[in-house]
């Protein structure tokens, strides 16, 4: 029952040397503003740029980083559009634009399409100011298709209004060509899971310290349930890697999902000592409910607490508070929180459910059976949930 909130270490930023200044210079970013690049459209349907729909999201978002703006990365965006019921491949209209970029808190936002021109690769960008919905000019950069992150790299900086500045070097941010950076993208698209693995097993082999793939693999191999396997990925991080960190966080969830509570416990314990972070407060209160079948009252719930006030807009961390103190038999402390979780995230059907058990005990029955009803009306399990015996607890651990 317990829930993962995204890993909030900022992941990896990547830059190149620009090669020419850039042909079209749009408004300053404002400081600090968070920038979501969303991926640009294939209009002349060319085969070989199907992989750069998702591969020009990438590029641009990491070139924005690496010049020190604030762009949300893919798994912020592809959460967005889950939350808004949207298909991850879907062409947007410019409401539908503006609508995603508010349910990510972006100020700007990024689409654009891309073409081949002879030899040429052209990318377009169009950039809509949410605060406004002002569509600002549109922004061209082009190149050989072999100097691909350079082309990326001007419209970086056509985005940032700056035409003289330099990038730093990619490092380990990129692999070291935009042959192997295919192979990774498309092994981040493709439909299935061994045509994805396959796919970034080459890209491993072309580009051994090229850690983000490894990062890859564990998601991979994590959704699969291939725990051991997602471990061993991971392991593969050198401790010099900028992903090392976070490498050492996926291993410490796999280690919990072997069932390895001690050595996870180890592993996190130690990493919230380095720097802490929601994320592995979050992680340590599920390890310590998972490795007793009687966790010790108020353990978890401090580390979860924790966490909910590191993250004050993740709805997930408050479901976690709620239901840990729904187990540690609290359930005036329970109600709190899980009402906190559905204020954050009105379609959780399971803290809807479980808010309306905990009031049914705190003799708030009207309420209790309204929230019950919510949870029906989003999914059918909830009907399954009902005690088998007088006195069960309807929860499923």
């Amino acid at each position: 029952m317990m829930r993962w909130t995204s890993w909030l270490a900022s992941l990896p930023l990547i830059a190149a040397l620009l090669i020419a200044a850039p042909t079209t210079v749009a408004a300053q970013v404002p400081a600090g503003a968070p920038i979501l690049v969303l991926p640009f459209e294939n209009p002349t349907q060319e085969a070989r740029l199907t992989w750069m729909r998702e591969g020009s999201a990438i590029l641009l978002t990491e070139m924005l980083s690496a010049a020190g703006e604030l762009a949300l990365d893919r798994d912020d965006r592809l959460q967005a559009f889950d939350r808004l019921q949207l298909p991850v491949n879907a062409t947007l209209s410019r409401a539908s634009t503006v609508k995603v970029g508010q349910a990510v808190a972006a100020s700007l936002v990024v689409s654009g399409s891309i073409a081949m021109d002879g030899d040429q690769f052209v990318a377009r960008a169009r950039v809509i100011r949410i605060d406004t919905g002002r569509l600002l000019p549109e922004l061209v950069a082009q190149g050989p298709l072999a100097q691909l992150f350079a082309v990326f790299g001007r419209l970086a900086q056509s985005i940032r209004a700056d035409a003289t500045g330099s990038l730093p070097s990619a490092g380990e941010r990129l692999p070291p060509t935009p042959q192997v950076f295919e192979l990774y993208v498309k092994g981040l698209i493709a439909e299935t899971p061994s045509t994805a693995l396959a796919f970034l097993d080459q890209t491993l082999k072309a580009a051994p310290q090229f850690d983000r793939a490894r990062l890859a693999v564990w998601d991979l191999q994590n959704d699969a349930s291939e725990h051991q396997k997602a471990l061993d990925a991971v392991s593969g991080i050198r401790p010099e890697s900028r992903y090392a960190r976070e490498g050492r966080f996926r291993g410490a969830v796999s280690l919990l999902n072997l069932k390895r509570y001690d050595d996870a416990l180890q592993a996190l314990r130690a990493m919230e000592t380095e720097q802490p972070s929601a994320a592995v407060a979050n992680a340590i209160g599920v390890a310590e409910l998972r490795r007793s079948a009687s966790p010790q009252p108020g353990r978890a719930t401090y580390y979860f607490n924790e966490a909910a006030k590191r993250d004050p807009v993740d709805g997930d961390l408050f479901f976690n508070l709620g239901y840990a103190y729904w187990l540690d038999k609290d359930a005036k402390a329970a109600v709190y929180w899980l009402r906190e979780a559905v204020r954050r995230n009105p379609g959780d059907g399971d803290a809807h459910f479980i808010l309306g058990v905990a009031l049914q005990q705190t003799a708030q029955a009207a309420e209790a059976a309204r929230e019950r009803e919510l949870a029906t009306r989003l999914s059918s399990k909830y009907a399954g949930w009902q005690p088998k015996t007088p006195g069960a607890d309807p929860i499923p651990r």
